[in-house]
């Protein structure tokens, strides 16, 4: 069982930022305590709160309703921002909170296929580089009409190989140029993986004496 700092804590915290901050970077404070410090004056303590592992999405939804850019950009981006709030986020008002809401893993399925389709070049694009676009539409996303939707699905380390393959022989440099990126990333990944696999066989080894 995960064992959280309790919440008497916060109180006997100094007043000093760089002190707050530093407790920030403990993986086991519990949700209600970030809660209660969701609350500070001070904007990179918020920032840290929205960012750690245990933040609760009652906080963030509590924090969004403040209306700063920033902080819907953060929650936005947030893997712990659940698709109830992200739902309302890629209605914002601001594009930027709409994009990064819209490339967020958490994003519906139904959501990124439906945005697959869309009118504006910006929306296929941010899709395009979401991680929980299903396959069949990255393909046709790395076939799209303008070159910065193609560059989003060149990005996408989910993107077939064989249509990051056709990415190379795009005529548009950044297009390529990032498509060989990706490729020497999922190569970097797969090595990755192997070694892992082998360490953990290893492992597995009974001993010989």
């Amino acid at each position: 069982m995960k064992r959280y700092i309790k919440s008497a804590v916060v109180d006997a915290l100094a007043e000093s930022p760089e002190i707050k901050r530093d407790f920030l970077n403990d993986p086991n404070i519990s949700p209600y305590v970030l809660d209660r410090l969701a609350d500070d004056k001070d904007d990179n303590i918020v920032r840290k709160v929205i960012e750690h592992p245990n933040v609760s999405a009652r906080t963030l939804k509590r924090l969004c309703k403040i209306g700063n850019k920033d902080i819907k950009l953060r929650i936005a981006k947030s893997q712990a921002t659940p698709y109830s709030l992200l739902s309302k986020l890629i209605t914002d008002k601001d594009y930027d909170v709409r994009y990064t809401a819209m490339s967020n893993q958490n994003m519906a399925e139904e959501a990124l296929i439906e945005f697959a389709e869309s009118p504006d070049w910006r929306t296929r694009e941010a899709v395009a580089k979401n991680l929980s676009m299903p396959v069949d539409m990255l393909e046709k996303l790395s076939k799209d009409s303008h070159w910065v939707v193609c560059r989003g699905a060149a990005s996408n380390l989910n993107t077939p190989k064989e249509c990051l393959e056709e990415l190379l022989k795009s005529k548009n440099p950044l297009v390529v140029e990032v498509a060989q990126q990706t490729i020497r990333d999922v190569e970097s990944l797969r090595r990755q993986l192997e070694r892992e696999q082998e360490r953990k066989r290893a492992h597995e080894l009974p001993f010989e004496g």
